[in-house]
This record gives structure tokens, C-alpha cells and sequence, in this order.
């Protein structure tokens, strides 16, 4: 089983709001976009990880539903600042007790990342039978989207912190395969006025995600 998460659980606000409801010229909201094409993938159960007491505004109507219907799982985190490992572990038990096989990890805060993207990471994973994880890289450094084998997030629950969760992707005991991008722009973040005026772009090419 392919499981996904999607992180959801921060609550930066650089451009003066909380970008997660920050409407998109395509009519749906920033937040919407990346969960959207994690939807598209093909995972058989997703986790959505928010932070605790978000109203979720920022879902569209679609993905309501599909969290009405039990395609995906919101699983409130009140412990968002203590980093990704935290956010690992509830996102996996929230999709107990099928215990994937793998986890796609996307994060709220990528939303360049594309369907075609995506596709290419799970392609990746799935032509390298044994191997630890899939991620995405530009140069030396590497991004989520990522695939994590089943102990590859199995380790990374004996992490506490963002930092110590993200080394896993250097240790030397886990094989890898990297989807190297010759830019780094699709695996970018939203953090000033400048990257929203980037996303605006990126909403008016791929349209209405749902």
C-alpha cells in the first residue's frame, strides 16, 4: 500500500496571513493545491496533517468530500513545532491498522510541485525494488516530495526534531534514488510577495485544482 501525507501543519504567516488560505487567481486557495495533485497520485490513503483547531478553510469542495468518504484523514497536530518526525509518526498511526508499504510525503507549503512530478518520483521508487527512499534534488540538495520505505519512516520515529528527522536522507545505510530537477523552482516554498506573485503564475497555467 502507497499512503500519503500531506503536511499541513505550519502556521507562517510572511505575507501577512496565513498563506494556507491565500486565495489563487484559479479560485482555490494555496493550501488546496498541493493536496490536490497528492489526490491525482494515486496513493490508496492519504493523511493530511493540520494544525490543531485549523477551521480548514482552505479545503475545496472536493476535498471535503474526500474526506467525508475517508479518502483522506485529517489528523489534527498539536505539537507542530517539535518538527516532521512528530508529524510522521501521527500521520502513519492515523492509517492503522493498514500499515503502508511506503509513504509520499508533500508538503502544504510546494505548491509548484505538478502531477508529472509526482509521477516521476513513484516511477523512480518503483524501478529500484529494496530501496530506502526517492526524493527529489536539485545540485546537493534534496527536497521532499519524497517516498519513504516502510523503514525509512520507521527510523525516523526515533527522531524528535525537523532537523535530525531531514539527516536520514544522508545516512549512509539507506539507498536512494534521486528525481534531479535542473531547477529547483518546482520544489520552491511560498515564504514573501514575490513567491505568492510566483504561485498566482503557476495557478493561471494549471488551472482549478479540486
Amino acid at each position: 500500500m502507497l499512503a500519503g501525507l500531506y503536511v499541513a501543519a505550519g502556521e507562517s504567516k510572511p505575507i501577512g496571513e496565513r498563506k494556507m488560505d491565500r486565495k489563487l487567481p484559479s479560485g482555490a486557495s494555496l493550501g488546496s493545491v498541493g493536496l490536490g495533485v497528492l489526490l491525482a497520485s494515486g496513493c490508496d490513503r492519504i493523511a493530511v496533517a493540520v494544525r490543531f483547531g485549523d477551521p480548514l478553510h482552505w479545503l475545496t469542495e472536493g476535498q471535503r468530500l474526500a474526506a467525508i468518504t475517508g479518502k483522506i484523514n485529517i489528523v489534527p497536530c498539536p505539537d507542530t513545532a517539535t518538527g516532521l518526525s512528530r508529524i510522521v509518526k501521527r500521520g502513519v498511526r492515523a492509517l492503522l491498522p493498514d500499515v503502508p508499504d511506503a509513504l509520499l510525503i508533500v508538503s502544504a507549503d510546494q505548491p509548484f510541485i505538478t502531477p508529472a512530478l509526482l509521477g516521476q518520483l513513484r516511477a523512480a521508487f518503483a524501478a529500484n525494488p529494496g530501496i530506502d527512499y526517492s526524493v527529489c534534488g536539485c545540485g546537493d540538495t534534496l527536497w521532499t516530495p519524497a517516498i519513504l520505505s516502510a523503514p525509512m519512516f520507521t527510523a525516523m520515529f526515533r527522531f524528535e526534531g525537523e532537523i535530525e528527522a531531514k539527516r536520514l536522507f544522508h545516512y549512509p545505510q539507506f539507498q536512494r534514488t534521486v528525481v534531479r530537477l535542473p531547477t529547483a523552482a518546482p520544489l520552491a516554498g511560498v515564504e514573501t510577495e514575490e513567491d505568492m506573485l510566483a504561485a498566482d503564475r503557476h495557478s493561471e497555467t494549471y488551472g482549478k485544482i479540486v
